[in-house]
Order: C-alpha cells, then sequence, then structure tokens
C-alpha cells in the first residue's frame, strides 16, 4: 500500500462570494480530507446540482448508444438490445483503496475512455459526411484516425419488426448474448465520474454517491427507451445495417428512417454530445492522475504532481491523458477488431479497479466505520453482486470477436492492459 503524501500548499484564496453554511461544509470537506492525510489541493466550488450534472453529462445515454450499437446488432440483434439493458442492475458501488493495481487499472481505463469516445466521435463525423456526400465519400481507416485525433487537440418514422436472436459473429446464440453486454455496458460505463471530483465538490461524502445512483438509474431509464426506438426503427436487415456503406449502424437507421436530411440533424446531436462528454472524460481523468500522482502511485508522477499557479488545475496531468489516449488509438488502424478492444479494455480495466476495493470491504482486518451515507446491511449483498458479476464481465471482455479469431479479429485489450501494468511495475 501507499502511505498517503502530505503536502504542504498555500490556501486557496476565494474566488466568488461564498455563504457562511457554504463555508461551513466545504471545512468539513477539508477536514475529511485532512484525516485520510491529504491537504485540500483544488478548488471546492462544485455543487450537488453541478457534481450531478457532470456525473449524469459524463454517462449520456444517448451518444454512448450510438457508439457501441453494432456490438449488440451482431451478439443477439434487437432482442438483445432491448433486454441487455438488464445487467445495469449489477453496476457496483464504486469504491478506492490505496493499491497500486487499482490506481493503475484506472488510469488506463480513463485514458482509453477518452480514447475510445473520440474514436466513436470521429466515425461519426465520417458517417455524417459520407450520408451528405450521398456515398460518393467513403472514409479510410487513416482518415478516420485523423479526425479522431482533433477532438483531443481542441479539447420516429420506423417499421415493427419481430425479434429473435442473431449471431453474425458465429458464437452459440446464449454466448452471443453475453457478448453483446459490451454495449449496455458502455451505456453506464464512468458513473464513478463524480468520485473523481470530490475533492472539488462541496458535501462530497453525501453528494457524490447520490450522483452516482441517480445518474446512472436515470441512464438506464433513458438507455432502454432508446434502444427499444432504434430496435422498433431497424427493420429485420441487421446484416444490411451493420454492412451498410456508411459504416455506422445508428447513422444507417436514421438514414434508412429519416432520409438524409433527417439522419444528419440526428447525427448532429451525437457528435456534439460525444465531442462533449470527451472533453469531460478528459477533465475526469486528469484529476484521477493528478490524485494518484500525488502519492507516487504512477510513473513521473513528480512532473504529473504539478498545479497550474494560476488556474490550479493540473495542466500536465491533462496533457498526459490526451497523449495516452492518442497512443491507444493507434490500435484502431488494425481493423474494426483492433478497435472493440479500447472498449473492452476501457470497461474491463475499470471493473477491475472497482471489484478489487469493494471486495477487500469482505476482507478487511479492522472495523470499517460507515460515511454518512451507506446502505446498512442491504451492502453486504449488494456488493457481493457486484464482485461476481464485475468478475464475470472481465472474463466477457477478454473473448475476441469471431469464435476463430485471426490475427485482425484477436482481442489484444488483454495485451494492452497487461503492457500497461508491466509498465508501472
Amino acid at each position: 500500500m501507499n502511505t498517503p503524501t502530505k503536502r504542504a500548499h498555500p490556501a486557496m484564496p476565494p474566488t466568488r462570494n461564498v455563504s457562511a453554511k457554504t463555508l461551513t461544509v466545504v471545512d468539513s470537506d477539508t477536514a475529511l480530507l485532512a484525516r485520510l492525510g491529504y491537504k485540500q489541493e483544488l478548488k471546492r466550488v462544485f455543487t450537488a446540482t453541478e457534481v450531478f450534472g457532470l456525473a449524469f453529462s459524463f454517462i449520456c445515454p444517448y451518444p454512448a448508444i450510438v457508439s457501441v450499437l453494432e456490438f449488440a446488432l451482431l451478439n443477439g440483434g434487437p432482442l438483445a438490445l432491448v433486454w441487455g439493458v438488464s445487467d445495469c442492475l449489477f453496476i457496483p458501488s464504486s469504491g478506492f483503496t490505496p493499491l497500486d493495481t487499482v490506481d493503475h487499472s484506472n488510469t488506463i481505463a480513463y485514458i482509453s475512455g477518452i480514447s475510445a469516445t473520440d474514436w466513436a466521435c470521429a466515425v461519426e463525423i465520417l458517417a455524417g459526411a459520407s450520408i451528405g456526400s450521398g456515398m460518393a465519400f467513403m472514409p479510410t481507416l487513416r482518415q478516420t484516425f485523423g479526425v479522431f485525433a482533433v477532438p483531443l487537440q481542441s479539447l420516429l418514422a420506423c417499421k415493427t419488426s419481430a425479434w429473435s436472436l442473431i449471431s453474425l459473429y458465429g458464437w452459440p446464440n446464449g454466448w452471443a448474448f453475453v457478448m453483446s453486454f459490451l454495449a449496455p455496458l458502455w451505456m453506464i460505463a464512468g458513473f464513478d465520474a463524480s468520485v473523481h471530483m470530490s475533492e472539488e465538490a462541496s458535501n462530497a461524502a453525501t453528494v457524490v454517491p447520490w450522483a452516482i445512483i441517480i445518474s446512472s438509474a436515470l441512464a438506464g431509464v433513458f438507455g432502454w427507451g432508446i434502444n427499444v426506438a432504434l430496435a422498433f426503427c431497424m427493420g429485420t436487415d441487421i446484416e444490411g445495417i451493420v454492412n451498410n456503406p456508411i459504416g455506422q449502424p445508428v447513422a444507417t437507421v436514421f438514414f434508412n428512417s429519416f432520409g438524409q436530411r433527417g439522419a444528419l440533424v440526428f447525427l448532429s446531436f451525437a457528435i456534439t454530445t460525444q465531442f462533449l462528454i470527451g472533453a469531460n472524460i478528459l477533465i475526469i481523468a486528469s484529476r484521477l492522475m493528478f490524485a494518484f500522482s500525488r502519492d507516487s502511485a504512477l510513473p513521473f508522477s513528480s512532473v504529473l504532481y504539478r498545479l497550474h499557479p494560476r488556474t490550479r488545475t493540473p495542466v500536465n496531468s491533462v496533457w498526459a491523458c490526451a497523449g495516452g489516449a492518442l497512443l491507444l488509438g493507434l490500435l484502431a488502424l488494425g481493423g474494426p477488431g483492433a478497435s472493440s478492444a479500447i472498449f473492452s479494455l476501457s470497461l474491463a480495466c475499470l471493473y477491475m479497479s472497482w471489484s478489487i476495493p469493494v471486495a477487500s470491504w469482505f476482507l478487511r482486518g479492522k472495523e470499517w466505520v460507515p460515511g454518512p451515507f451507506s446502505l446498512g446491511w442491504w451492502g453486504k449483498p449488494v456488493a457481493a453482486m457486484a464482485v461476481a458479476w464485475m468478475l464475470f464481465a472481465i472474463v466477457v471482455f477478454t473473448f475476441p470477436t469471431t469464435p476463430n479469431p485471426t490475427g485482425a479479429s484477436m482481442n489484444y485489450m488483454t495485451v494492452v492492459f497487461g503492457s500497461w501494468i508491466a509498465l508501472c511495475l
């Protein structure tokens, strides 16, 4: 375990007028942080509403579904698309321990999350270009990578159809349904975003857990509604949707349902929100990297642990996260199988970083004292179910795209994650 490093920094000057009640809450938050062995260093200016807004906009089901619909369509079809959202019930309560494995897993999870989100944004932008050009323009992988790099640097007319399980990748129907879980799980991934802003939130001990619960619940409900609408709109030619020259399944559904102009309107919403989510993830990841480097838990921690003298924000960590995401984006040049590894890498690493601290609750040597927000007796069964689910999901994420993978369709997630842990060790 790492020993928390106490760093002495001058107190932050007030940046706006605040009430006495707010100052009392901020003081209690600072005192709680001090009991954990840390000095308040970031500006604690986020309210409960702002923390919830950050958490919900981080999840944002609509652009997430647009990004990963293909995983559900190829493994299960519309049936998996609709009922696969039920796995949202098994999301864990987030927690962290001062273990290097947790630090490293969570860091690479969010860096790959930036990469996956901006890659999805690039695919959607170029799908819009294809629709706008009347299919005269068909992007290459290199062109997609070029568009992908830009966000990192710039920081129902429908037909009813019968549903059945569809497995276009060759997996047995039951396992194909399980493989489709990558789509709904990506839809609610990162629900712990508010945790990483806790040092900048007022009354964090209560506000943060409520932000997790409310944002996750709303995302699950809205996401399920969107999935149902898409399932009713797409018709029965699933293979035609996936293999359409547009290159983006949801864009194809929009085009088939609304025509060129309507598709571009709906796709523009996804592109805009996808870009903003990428910016949000970069904010979260930089705070996460700053916190871990404060404990010297990452390579080059002395460089990453620096605040800009004027803004008091971790600028070095921001650049490091963006650079890491750009490097991970190179995986996508290997083809669709390699690009899907970015999405599964992010989820698998998140689940590893969550399962270790939740499981450690059962294995604790000292008496555990709950904070102001607690599930009470229900905490044990909820935690046990969450850990069991996450371990199962990690295994699922390591599977290749097809039962008999080639070099192009192999899942390289374990290679990247293993290399990252080796580097950190």
